[in-house]
């Protein structure tokens, strides 16, 4: 898992980083929870004690619309993907840094990053029919053009006198 790091400091300077996260080699506390959580349910983490899930909503993560749980735990704000039971963003004050720190997840291997348009789709539908249409027009005239040409060949050649 890639992850973005943004710290933003009292003086307003922001500093990021990358990130990446191996689940084969062991990650941070609260970077996995129980899968398919809901909100309201509740589980016990040994350093946390009891976490409640107060939401489930859709966002964008990894590239791809994620169902995803969130939970506050003292100063910090979790999200996580509800099928993976993994972190996706994470925001809290570090009062070590002095900053707020936002950690949020760009990139897995867990789930396929979703191709999306640079424009809102029906606006690129659109540009298809037209794009389409235009061909067609072209063609057809490109089409009754050469008709009326070969037809004038012909009467031509039929004048001819013997």
């Amino acid at each position: 898992m890639t992850f973005d790091l943004r710290r933003r400091f009292a003086d307003g300077v922001l500093e990021t980083d990358t990130l990446t996260e191996d689940l084969e080699i062991g990650v941070y506390e609260l970077f996995i929870i129980p899968a398919n959580l809901s909100a309201g349910d509740v589980f016990s983490h040994e350093g946390y004690g009891f976490v409640t899930i107060n939401g489930v909503e859709e966002k964008t993560y990894g590239g791809a619309i994620r169902t995803v749980v969130k939970a506050a735990i003292g100063n910090m704000s979790f999200i996580w993907d509800r099928n993976a039971g993994v972190l996706v963003d994470l925001l809290f004050f570090n009062e070590i840094f002095e900053a707020y720190m936002n950690v949020k997840m760009i990139g897995t291997n867990m789930w396929q990053a979703e191709f999306s348009l640079p424009i809102e789709p029906t606006l690129f539908y659109a540009i298809i029919i037209l794009v389409v249409v235009m061909v067609v027009v072209v063609v057809f005239f490109a089409i009754s053009r050469r008709k009326k040409r070969t037809g004038r060949r012909k009467k031509r050649v039929g004048r001819k006198k013997k």
